[in-house]
């Protein structure tokens, strides 16, 4: 582990009040070892460490070269000699070796931290127990977060009795939505994920000052780490502490879990945990859906468009067209781009009309659930439009849009089939199909389908009314059931559905 000059005077200044650091204006040097010389040495061979604090212990000549610019930790007296340098200024009355014992200690702390969380990560251990690992250097309250500030790990510290929002978080593991479009209306929120170094900010949005190091994995955005003040003040050694462990999270976040990196979607997890139905919460799901102007009950449809491969350029363009004049919200899930819509005061006509002609634009498949009422369902709907993207190319290959509502048959019938047997009517019926090469079991699904209608029947079966009501009289000879029974005309389609598998 590398440590800055400044990182070093901090700590020494702990037990010695008198040193002094002078820098050149912005110039903080980093080093990864010490070392003693005095001026019997100079000039230095060529191959000194460039990446070494020197000790100066001074010889004979109390002279130096001018060219002398390494770091260098000196004596009050000796001071006047690196003029040009970084360096530490100790009191005379301090002896060298106890403050090269005092660096050498905190390099041995930290390098040893350094090798713990290293080998955590290569072992794949938690994120928990990483900060847990991290928590004695620091002294404060600290957590990994996601692109939506969820909350990873975190380290508490009783952080959660002196503020609101982080009790929030702990509470939920999300950070309050308001909140979040604080950070988005002040710039902050930018300006976390874009920095790279890790910096300290004091934040409108929060009620103390924090570091913040932004995680990347080749490039991308993946998460956020903070450390917050509260107990001790935020120095240089937990800039760099918090830059040096945001490098090893990259990997570990990226081993956890392959967070989305489109960094616009705030809602991205949450919407994804009800998904997955991790997140069953009410409180915490109507309290993030408040900021959206969305209620926990309300008329919601769920539309998913297929989309594996794509670039997050041409998701955007897309994305941007789903949203476009409607009340939703969109995220991207496995190889789907999601939006779900707030559909009150919105006619499904409208709706269809515009994610049909979106679907065949962009030539991708895209499925719309049912409308539904609770948010905390939505995994249920999800579902449906899921089958309904599956089972829909099957039976109409040349549609790019599909309504769940139109495959709902064959959904209860795949449900049906592993769970019931096929109604011994209609098995008898189809039985005798087969053997007398007729084709009742198709009549009496088009006739139920059609709602006994001879008419509609006939025509879609491109039958003389007269051979139709031949073929019922027969069905009904063969199978004798009361078909003014809602319940055994449900139960006759449902069975009719599993042999006849319409539009395969």
């Amino acid at each position: 582990m590398r440590f800055s000059v400044k990182f070093i005077y901090i700590k020494l200044s702990e037990h010695i009040r008198e040193a002094g650091l002078f820098l050149e204006e912005a110039d903080n040097p980093y080093v990864e070892t010490v070392r003693f010389f005095s001026d019997l040495q100079c000039p230095l061979p060529s191959d000194a460490a460039k990446n070494a604090l020197y000790i100066y212990a001074p010889g004979r000549t109390a002279a130096l070269p001018a060219a002398f610019s390494f770091p260098v930790l000196v004596s009050e007296k000796d001071s006047r000699l690196f003029s040009g340098c970084p360096k530490i200024v100790i009191p005379d009355d301090f002896p060298l070796y106890d403050a090269f014992n005092l660096i050498m200690s905190v390099f041995q702390q930290y390098n040893d931290w350094a090798v713990r969380v290293g080998n955590a990560v290569l072992k794949n251990q938690s994120l928990q127990d990483i900060l847990d690992l991290t928590a004695p250097l620091v002294g404060n309250p600290m957590y990994i977060a996601d692109l939506s500030f969820k909350m990873l790990a975190y380290i508490n510290m009783d952080l959660d009795e002196i503020s609101a929002i982080w009790r929030y978080q702990i509470r939920y593991g999300y950070l309050p939505y308001n909140v979040m479009m604080d950070l988005s209306e002040t710039g902050e929120l930018e300006l976390l994920n874009n920095t790279l170094p890790a910096f300290y900010l004091n934040s409108k949005c929060f009620n103390n000052p924090f570091i913040s190091k932004t995680i990347r994995y080749r490039g991308k955005t993946q998460g956020h780490f903070y450390i917050i003040e509260i107990y001790k003040k935020l120095t240089q050694c937990d800039i760099e502490i918090a830059d040096y462990l945001g490098e090893l999270l990259s990997t570990a976040t990226h081993n956890k879990r392959n967070y989305l990196t489109i960094s616009s979607f705030y809602h991205e997890h949450f919407m994804v945990d009800i998904l997955e139905n991790t997140l069953t919460d009410s409180t915490l799901i109507r309290h993030q859906l408040s900021p959206l102007g969305w209620k926990l009950e309300g008329n919601y449809r769920i539309f998913l468009l297929c989309m594996p491969g794509d670039e997050d350029a041409l998701k955007r363009h897309i994305m941007a067209f789903l949203l476009d004049g409607f009340d939703a919200q969109a995220f991207l899930y496995k190889d789907y781009l999601v939006a779900i819509y707030k559909s009150d005061g919105c006619s499904i006509q409208h709706l269809c009309t515009h994610l049909g002609k979106l679907s065949e634009a962009f030539n991708r498949c895209g499925a719309l659930s049912e409308v539904f009422r609770r948010f905390d369902r939505m995994f249920l709907y999800y579902q449906q439009s899921e089958f309904a993207l599956r089972e829909g190319p099957k039976y109409h290959a040349e549609k790019r849009f599909f309504l769940y509502e139109d495959y709902f048959p064959v959904h209860l019938t795949q449900l049906c089939e592993s769970g019931f047997p096929c109604y011994q009517p209609v098995e008898l019926l189809n039985e005798y199909d087969n053997t007398h090469h007729t084709q009742y079991c198709l009549t009496l699904f088009t006739y139920l389908v059609n709602e006994r209608n001879a008419v509609k029947t006939a025509q879609t079966l491109y039958l003389h009314r007269n051979t139709l009501k031949y073929r019922i009289e027969k069905i009904e000879e063969l199978m004798p059931l009361d078909l003014d029974s809602p319940g055994i005309r449900f139960r006759t389609l449902s069975s009719l559905y599993t042999i006849i598998k319409p539009g395969v």
